[in-house]
């Protein structure tokens, strides 16, 4: 079972914090990840979210500085806490905790972007067939031994107008059921059920437009491909000696959970917008004229109109409710203009007659 922590510390720095790009009460803003930019904290000086995975050594090759081992953070999913000491860059959580080299983000944005972390479980099955007779454990040692269960990385990858990457890995156990629909192990079979632990972490591309306009569905196209071409890739690996395959059940995926409890949705949270449109008096003016007469009509029509639209999200759900008042529209004509309008026209249609 997963735990997710939150490791919380008080902050003394009432400065700003001078290295880097960019200078934030107490932490300093790291730029061009590829994610964009965001703020890092010193040791002890912010909390940030604590996942499952362990500490991960990056190529000393790729990294040469600070910044840069804070940008490798940044570009990991579920990497929340560096540390650079001038050789190495190690990132999550096992890191050692020395000041001036250990930093911490809580993805805060400062260029605002809107960066998503999220967490689920997986879950797929093998029946395997036993060519020499092992038992079940002893064949789950041989899986354990030739196949290891640590987490696996990948970073720096695009899809439409999304940034991502992912982090990962697979258990293996004995289950104590297979899912219905599926046969039981006979003679010298043995169902492995692999466990899964995935962590996403996804943006909009910097030069991305498409900001907000994004439906639920296209984000869960996303979530749907990267897990589905995990479990595939991790299949295509499996070294299991002295056995077959027989059957493997589809990829199971738990529920999300948001990480940074920023869940994707594409209204604004908790918004409520009320429009009054109120017109202003209009006035129009007739003149009519008939040898030495001029006649004025004067007709005044006044439109109100009010709508008010409330929008309430809720996660992964859009919920729209619109309400529109009728719109009345009044029209008024004085009766003096009225009056004359009226014998203005009695007065033509006598002169039409005598001719």
């Amino acid at each position: 079972m997963r735990l997710l922590l939150l490791v919380t510390f008080v902050s003394s720095a009432d400065d700003c914090f001078e290295e880097g790009s960019g200078c934030y009460s107490g932490g300093e803003c790291v730029v061009d990840s590829h994610f964009g930019d965001y703020i890092f904290y010193p040791l002890g000086e912010s909390d940030f979210p604590v996942t499952t995975i362990d500490a991960h050594q990056v190529n000393n090759s790729v990294i040469v500085d600070l910044t840069g081992c804070q940008k490798e953070c940044v570009n990991y999913a579920g990497c929340y806490q560096m540390h650079y000491d001038g050789q190495a860059c190690t990132l999550f959580n096992d890191v050692p905790q020395v000041a001036d080299e250990t930093f911490s983000t809580k993805l805060e944005s400062c260029d605002s972007s809107d960066i998503y972390d999220y967490y689920f479980d997986m879950k797929f099955y093998c029946l395997f067939t036993l060519n020499n007779g092992q038992t079940a454990e002893e064949f789950l040692a041989i899986i354990s031994q030739y196949n290891s269960d640590d987490w696996r990385f990948l970073i720096n990858k695009s899809w439409w107008s999304f940034n991502y990457a992912y982090t990962y890995r697979y258990r293996y156990v004995i289950p104590d059921s297979i899912p219905s629909g599926y046969s039981a192990a006979g003679a010298n079979q043995v169902w492995i059920a692999f466990e899964g632990e995935f962590y996403m972490r996804w943006a909009y591309g910097v030069a991305s437009f498409r900001r907000r306009r994004q439906s639920e569905n296209l984000v869960d196209d996303l979530i749907e491909i990267t897990s589905e071409e995990t479990a595939a890739d991790f299949q295509a690996t499996i070294v299991a000696p002295d056995a077959t395959v027989v059957e493997t059940t589809a990829n199971e995926r738990g529920p999300i959970e948001a990480v940074n409890r920023n869940l994707f949705s594409t209204t604004t949270n908790d918004a409520t917008t009320t429009s009054t449109t109120t017109s202003i008096p209009k006035t129009t003016t007739l003149t009519t004229t008939t040898g030495p007469t001029t006649t004025t009509s004067k007709t005044t029509s006044t439109t109100t109109a009010t709508t008010t639209s409330t929008t309430t999200p809720i996660p992964e759900t859009t919920t729209l409710t619109t309400t529109t008042e009728a719109t009345t529209t009044t029209i008024t004509t004085t009766t003096e203009s009225s009056a004359v309008f009226m014998g203005l026209n009695l007065l033509l249609s006598a002169i039409f007659i005598c001719l």
